[in-house]
């Protein structure tokens, strides 16, 4: 009742769109220029631990305890990786006068055009304090002379030890049985800027680097080669991919166009229906400008993602077009009256077009409920765009399709040409056929012949278990995606990566902090567990303290003062924080450098009143391996240790942005499987809603076949699961879908007096050039993807293919395999329930035909 409702609305639908296509045509275009105008609206965010880390993981809890408490941002950073050029090491001469040089354009010489330097912009721990760096020049006092006086007198190499923990400030750093500094591969430098001053420090030190580097100096020949990377070098660089890749979306319109058009001419003007493909590019892009335009008003944000779904909209949106009008020229050949063509034609495709449809939004919107922001943005925006094809599939396309068969039916070459008297008006015996559709027709006779019992099962059995071989290579796949693969392949930030893997041996240093909630400082018992649990971190996990600690520092001075290290603690934290110097083992430290590691009841720092509420403790851990589940080992390491010590995970925890991304590769595996699991069943549902039971589960076998046989490849070809897999995993099943729904409908609609297996053979002679039209196409938009400046839009390409390939083969070979055993054992199951004898069924109208051999 339900299917037959929607069959009568298309109908009607049909009838009015024939009859009113300027309307239905001007309705569309406005209704899609009124959203699409929300894109002026639209924001773009890239923060990736905000955007592809799950709000449930702990480390997303943590970050926004962080972020209410000590502010999202603090300092913007510019670091540098100098190393030599002849592969020696740095600790040499020559080597530090050329960092020292950089050092001195950076934070004294270069200026902006407003006159200011690096002393402006600087990150202060208060405003009147000093600008703050520190790097292994500091041993030297920032002074050439002191450097050249070093080096004659043999003094360089003990200088340079004297620095610790010396780890920080040199990279790949080699020692002989003394311990003693024989080498080092790299001098890392690091600027901290104020936040709102960040774009301008970094345009300012780039001079300092183009003037010493770029610029010509041919009196001078450098020694040192220099890798850069900042706190907005993301931000940049992909902004860069975006613009860099914005040609290959153009392409992918064009090809479109040029499928389209190609599988639509003939050689008569008259009976060439090529022109219909611009309705296609304007469909394309009216349905792109409603999705960032929904986007914009519904104030959702956009990502790096979402600039996919372009491609894919593009690729996938002229399947249903296709669809409806294979069904529209059906009525033409056989002679239908004009005014009952589209009626009939929209009735036969649109339940079949509805199904795909609803599929790929059901797809989509079940990444929208996901809890990882940038794949619940991308869903959306997707779904948008998916919605509004649909929209216009079966307004504004189906109104040019009317538009484009009158202009036939009069004999014109073009809608605004004047009739040619030359050219016979087409009539039913002038049927269009492209050059290459009846041999391809052919083709499908033949494999459906071939299909038959029992090679049809022995190809659907071999089928099945590739499936399940490539779906076993799945679940070994590797989890995670690496900052180099987000950003162009000749970015700044993959060279800086690769360099920090090659100088460090990948001993790389991350800088995890300790926050503590509340002030157990005032217990000697609570003390006693945070300073075993430093040493377990120092002992076990290789932690290190850059310095010393606001904590170790803050009680010296207080015993310095003759005061209790517990009873006084509270009542001096500001007068500790008002001193200018406080000495420890002769070194001495600026306690204003620990305002922001502290917050009381009321202010901080100096203004400090009411007792401290919580703390932080700054520290470097050594990564041996740069991975997120590396990172996730030590994240759980450092956590639970804690928790063993009394305090309290909700509120006293280990916090490093490397964290976020271990944790969120952590569930990424479960997540996967069971979003697609609820896939699955969703598109059955829909499947059942609109092509029956037995029909339903073919699709749901073919569908998780297909989704088993692309995560092999995936596999194979090595692309990992992540963020990026898993959205576009999401997207497979809508796609997957297309290529089994049609077949398994026209299966459904077939004449009910024909046996199963003749139905099926019937329903892929029918669909199946549509089916692998859709199929060329949607490879048409993507194709150029596998050309992209960067790793994650060519595993969009890669997946895309597999999922098309596939796609293609499971719902032209195996699903009309087992469409019949599907109803043959359906009829089975009824025939023992009534004692009857095994037929046909006829459920719409109760006819019913003896099964034949």
């Amino acid at each position: 009742m339900f299917v037959e409702t929607v069959d009568r609305g298309f109908e009607n639908l049909g009838g009015f769109v024939a009859k009113n296509p300027l309307k239905v045509i001007a309705a569309s275009l406005a209704l899609s220029l009124i959203a699409g105008a929300g894109v002026t609206k639209l924001s773009l965010e890239t923060d990736t631990v905000k955007l592809w880390v799950p709000t449930s993981v702990s480390a997303t809890k943590r970050r926004n305890i962080l972020t209410e408490n000590y502010g999202s941002s603090t300092t913007g950073l510019v670091k540098y990786i100098l190393t030599a050029k002849d592969g020696g090491s740095i600790s040499r001469e020559s080597i530090l006068l050329e960092a020292l040089e950089i050092h001195q354009k950076i934070t004294t010489e270069v200026k902006d055009e407003d006159g200011k330097g690096f002393q402006s912009y600087c990150n202060r721990p208060t405003p009147s304090s000093d600008c703050f760096f520190d790097n292994i020049l500091s041993v030297f006092d920032y002074d050439e002379d002191v450097i050249r006086a070093s080096a004659s007198n043999g003094t360089l190499i003990s200088k340079i030890e004297s620095k610790k923990p010396l780890k920080i400030f040199l990279f790949g750093a080699e020692y002989d049985d003394n311990f003693s500094l024989l080498t080092a591969k790299a001098i890392p430098l690091t600027y901290s800027t104020a936040p709102e001053y960040l774009e301008t420090s970094v345009e300012f030190i780039g001079s300092a680097i183009d003037d010493i580097y770029w610029k010509a100096q041919d009196d001078i020949t450098r020694k040192t080669d220099v890798f850069v990377t900042t706190s907005r070098s993301i931000d940049d660089e992909v902004t860069r991919l975006i613009g860099n890749d914005s040609f290959l979306f153009a392409l992918s319109i064009l090809a479109i166009v040029l499928v389209l058009a190609g599988s639509l001419f003939t050689r008569s003007l008259v009976t060439s229906r090529s022109t219909l493909g611009m309705s296609a590019l304007l469909i394309i892009i009216l349905s792109i400008a409603f999705s960032f335009g929904m986007m914009g008003w519904c104030g959702i944000e956009a990502n790096t993602l979402c600039f996919i779904s372009p491609f894919v909209v593009t690729g996938v949106s002229v399947d249903d077009i296709i669809i409806v009008l294979e069904f529209f020229q059906r009525e033409v050949d056989k002679g239908t009256p004009a005014v009952e063509r589209m009626p009939i034609a929209l009735r036969q495709a649109g339940s079949s077009i509805t199904l795909t449809s609803i599929s790929t939004v059901v797809a989509f919107a079940s990444a929208a409920l996901v809890d990882i922001p940038g794949v619940k943005s991308f869903g959306l925006c997707a779904m948008f765009a998916f919605l509004w094809v649909y929209v216009l599939t079966c307004t504004m396309f189906v109104a040019f399709l009317a538009l484009d068969q009158r202009r036939m039916d009069q004999g014109r070459g073009c809608l605004f040409c004047q009739k040619n008297e030359q050219e016979v008006p087409v009539t039913p015996s002038r049927r269009r056929r492209s050059s290459y559709a009846l041999p391809l027709q052919d083709i499908f006779k033949k494999l459906s012949t071939f299909l038959k019992r029992p090679q049809g099962l022995l190809t659907f059995f071999l089928l099945l278990v590739s499936a399940g071989v490539l779906g076993y290579q799945g679940t070994i796949n590797d989890v995670g995606l690496t900052q180099a693969e987000a950003v162009p392949d000749d970015s700044y930030i993959s060279d800086f990566d690769t360099k920090i893997l090659e100088t460090t041996e990948n001993n790389v240093l991350v800088n995890p902090t300790l926050y503590i909630e509340g002030n157990p400082f005032t217990n000697p018992t609570k003390v006693q567990s945070l300073y075993e649990h430093f040493e377990f971190c120092s002992n076990k996990l290789g932690l290190l303290y850059p310095v010393p600690q606001w904590h170790s520092v803050y009680t010296i001075w207080l015993k310095s003062e003759g005061k209790d290290e517990f009873t006084d603690f509270d009542s001096n934290i500001a007068n500790f924080f008002n001193q200018s110097v406080v000495e420890i083992n002769g070194t001495q430290y600026n306690p204003v450098l620990y305002w922001d590691d502290v917050v009381c009841t009321n202010g901080h720092g100096n203004t400090c009143k009411g007792g401290i509420v919580r703390s932080k403790f700054l520290s470097l851990v050594a990564f041996e391996k740069l991975t997120t589940k590396y990172s996730h080992e030590r994240d759980l390491g450092l956590n639970e240790n804690l928790n063993k010590l009394g305090f309290n995970d909700d509120a006293s925890f280990w916090y490093a942005s490397s964290f976020s991304f271990g944790d969120s590769d952590a569930v990424i595996a479960s997540y996967l499987v069971k979003n697609l699991l609820i896939l699955v069943a969703a598109v059955s549902v829909v499947s059942w809603v609109f092509v029956g039971f037995e029909e339903a589960i073919s699709i749901a076998i073919c569908v998780s076949s297909i989704l088993l046989s692309v995560v092999g490849i995936m596999k194979l070809w090595g692309v990992n699961i992540s963020f990026i897999s898993f959205s576009l995993l999401v997207m497979a099943v809508g796609l997957c879908v297309d290529y089994n729904a049609h077949v398994a409908h026209a299966f459904r609609h077939a004449d009910k007096s024909l046996t199963a297996y003749e139905r099926s053979e019937r329903a892929l002679c029918s669909m199946g050039l549509p089916v692998l039209k859709g199929g060329a196409t949607t490879l048409a938009g993507t194709i150029f993807l596998a050309f992209s400046s960067s790793n994650v839009f060519r595993s969009v390409f890669k997946i895309m293919l597999c999922t098309v390939v596939f796609g293609c083969i499971y719902g032209l070979i195996a699903l009309p395999v087992i469409l019949p055993v599907a109803r043959q054992l359906r009829e089975a199951a009824s025939s023992c329930l009534s004692n009857t004898p095994i037929k046909s069924m006829n459920e719409d109208n109760g006819d019913t035909a003896v099964e034949k051999d």
